[in-house]
């Protein structure tokens, strides 16, 4: 005889429990109370091996095969609450009451659940650009002076000129308030008394004005700087940087990816 089938609100069952009567033994008796049934997943109905079905009350337990199958015996008839778990998906629970000589098949549908991993930090060093590496490159050689990122973000200038004032034989010279330009104090002064021979200036590995006139140092931040090269002369100077003025020194400026060149 067929029983009653549990529902439960929502367009998925997760338990389907036919309840029968068992044919009874022979003497008269009748067979011991039998649940038996399958374990599936929701999304897909396949079977779920390994999972393992209980009962709360007697402790009753079997482990579903590679089919999703199980059974076993309870030790009475009663009121029972039958839990099926695997890892990885969401427990679901039938409760139902069997009478001596029923048997009860449950099919469980069980959802997958989101495990939680534990956080993971990461460390590292961050990639340095390409460009950079040619600068700590030279940087060990020991040739010129360098300013690094680092040595910004300790020191915190306000300008260009702020930053490079304590360079050795580097002159600060400024007009007009912040226009400031660099004098290496290697060239002769003109007539007029200003050196006649400029600080050549490479940014980013181009090179950044005109060769016969002086760059203010204070179009450039220093938040958007990333390194600074300073040669006082052509002794030293990258072979690439080189040329007929480099003798009244060379600046690279290397600058933050994304950062604009001039101040605006």
């Amino acid at each position: 005889m067929m029983g009653r089938i549990p529902r439960w609100p929502g367009a998925v069952v997760p338990v389907l429990v036919l309840l029968a009567l068992a044919a009874p033994t022979a003497g008269g008796q009748e067979t011991a109370v039998r649940i038996h049934g399958v374990v599936v997943e929701e999304m897909t109905g396949h079977a779920i091996s390994g999972a393992l079905v209980i009962i709360a009350e007697t402790g009753d337990s079997a482990v579903a095969d590679r089919d999703g199958r199980f059974a076993f015996t309870a030790r009475r008839a009663g009121v029972f609450a039958v839990e099926a778990r695997q890892l990885g998906f969401r427990p679901v629970r039938a409760t139902f009451e069997l009478d001596v000589g029923e048997s009860a098949e449950i099919t469980f549908t069980l959802a997958a659940e989101a495990t939680a991993l534990p956080e993971v930090v990461v460390e590292g060093t961050p990639p340095v650009h390409p460009s950079m590496v040619e600068f700590f490159r030279r940087k060990a050689e020991g040739h010129g002076h360098f300013i690094t990122r680092e040595d910004i973000e300790r020191e915190r200038p306000m300008l260009m000129s702020d930053l490079l004032d304590h360079v050795p034989g580097v002159r600060i010279e400024c007009k007009l308030g912040r226009q400031c330009w660099i004098d290496m104090g290697r060239a002769q002064p003109s007539l007029v008394g200003r050196s006649v021979c400029h600080v050549q200036y490479f940014v980013d590995g181009v090179r950044y004005g005109s060769p016969a006139e002086e760059v203010d140092i204070n179009s450039f931040r220093p938040e958007d700087i990333e390194g600074v090269e300073v040669y006082r002369g052509a002794s030293g100077v990258p072979p690439r940087y080189t040329g007929r003025d480099a003798r009244c020194g060379v600046v690279l400026i290397w600058l933050r990816i994304g950062r604009p060149r001039l101040r605006s």
